[in-house]
């Protein structure tokens, strides 16, 4: 079974301005650290990689990787940065509901999760209702825009996804202008996995540079999962050291807690989801994961996690 544990929805109007801009930056980065530039103003050229290779109305791109690339089933989402830079054009709740009907338009292959901000008023009552009326299978918090996850204001969020069994994804890691990555960092996730013992908390990307200290923590406390989605840029130019990490982080915890994803569709137009499968997959065979393993990275693990059932 394999499952993308982590893509996005995105259409035109779900970010300010703001967010585009740091992605023109953060674009212009990559292009630089290979030798070449990347002409333009950042905000011109966050908005046209998104209108190229980003905007996904109704999710048909999402499904279109799925099908080439052999995927049974995603994890999908929306994100909510609109206290950190100034809210998007269409409202957060608009967004989640968009990305229940993908949901309910494609039963048991897309897994679609409720993303807010917990800052906002009646966000409590608003994953219960996306919970209870719309399907949704778990909640995405991206504390990058300005709250640690462990901050009161999350708690609420914690009790009614322990009461009800379902898993929370956290943002860990780096993270582009105007974002603020300190708030992603691990350590503050301890807390939540230790006052949220019944809780499965998985921590995306292995939280980049930070996954050994993500690694200390999910050694002791079982309910801490990770996924490597966004590692398409460092896998494609190092990947050996990806390979390295994950034997690791498997040793140490068991590949039932690590899940394989492609923050898609963002990093796609470095890798697309079906190169990105098929190049890990035989690195990682190559590196000596073994098939049961593999299974685990590839699919199983998210199975357990989000509930997914295996296809017929």
């Amino acid at each position: 079974m394999i499952i993308d544990a982590h893509y996005h929805l995105v259409e035109d109007g779900f970010f300010h301005d703001a967010w585009w801009e740091g992605i023109g930056r953060t674009y212009q980065g990559i292009m630089r650290a290979g030798g070449s530039e990347l002409p333009g103003q950042p905000l011109e050229i966050g908005k046209g990689v998104a209108a190229a290779s980003v905007y996904d109305p109704g999710g048909a791109r999402m499904l279109a990787d799925m099908e080439a690339a052999g995927i049974d089933g995603t994890v999908f989402l929306a994100l909510d940065y609109g206290l950190r830079t100034g809210e998007s054009a269409v409202p957060v709740i608009e967004q989640n509901r968009r990305v229940a009907d993908v949901a309910r338009a494609n039963p048991g292959r897309v897994i679609p999760l409720f993303t807010i901000d917990p800052r906002r008023d009646g966000a409590l009552d608003a994953f219960r209702q996306a919970v209870e009326d719309w399907g949704m299978k778990g909640l995405k918090l991206h504390c990058s825009a300005g709250f640690f996850p462990h901050d009161e204001v999350c708690h609420p969020l914690y009790a009614y996804c322990q009461e009800r069994g379902l898993p929370v994804l956290l943002h860990t890691g780096n993270q582009p202008s105007p974002m603020k990555a300190r708030y992603t960092m691990p350590e503050h996730v301890d807390d939540v996995a230790a006052d949220y013992g019944d809780l499965t908390i998985v921590c995306a990307h292995l939280a980049f540079a930070w996954h050994p200290q993500l690694l200390s923590l999910a050694a002791v406390k079982p309910n801490i999962y990770m996924d490597f989605s966004g590692w398409q840029p460092s896998f494609s130019r190092h990947p050996e050291e990806l390979l390295a990490i994950l034997r690791r982080i498997v040793d140490e915890i068991g590949a039932h807690r690590v899940l394989w994803g492609s923050d898609g569709p963002y990093l796609n137009v470095l890798m697309p989801v079906a190169e990105w499968r098929r190049n890990f997959e035989r690195a990682a065979r190559a590196r000596g994961f073994s098939e049961a393993e593999l299974g685990q990275l590839m699919g199983d693990a998210a199975a357990a996690v989000y509930g997914a059932a295996r296809p017929a």
